[in-house]
């Protein structure tokens, strides 16, 4: 859980936009599922050519959205 759940609960619940909720859980999961990670939640297994700053990803997230 981190950051990005919070947002999306105040999408369903403080918004009512469950939509748009279900929607950026999909596109984070589809950018986690490629492989992709910031520094701070790689592994030694991630290779090096997928860890990218929080902006990409979150051009990553917007991409798949």
């Amino acid at each position: 859980r981190g950051l990005g759940d919070v947002y999306k609960r105040q999408l369903r619940y403080s918004f009512g936009m469950g939509e748009a909720a279900d929607d950026i859980r999909r596109a984070v999961t589809e950018v986690l599922d490629a492989g992709w990670r910031t520094g701070d939640i790689k592994d030694a297994e991630t290779p090096v050519d997928k860890v990218v700053g929080t902006a990409k990803m979150g051009d990553l997230v917007v991409e798949h959205l």
